[in-house]
């Protein structure tokens, strides 16, 4: 059973052409938040960066 429909290259690819995505998480009470983002994709790692002022913190994946 295929998990994902792009292969690895096809989403690294993916990543080092795009700037934007939607980072979402889940409320405490079960309602989904979803914001808009700008990230960088470098060394096999996601960097998000988020606003001192709204609270968000830097947040990194690591792929």
């Amino acid at each position: 059973m295929k998990t994902h429909q792009l292969t690895d290259e096809k989403i690294k690819n993916l990543l080092l052409r795009v700037q934007t995505g939607s980072f979402s998480t889940i409320n405490t009470d079960g309602t989904p938040y979803t914001t808009p983002v700008h990230f960088v994709y470098m060394d096999n790692q996601i960097y998000i960066q988020g606003k001192k002022h709204t609270n968000e913190h830097d947040i990194y994946f690591k792929m």
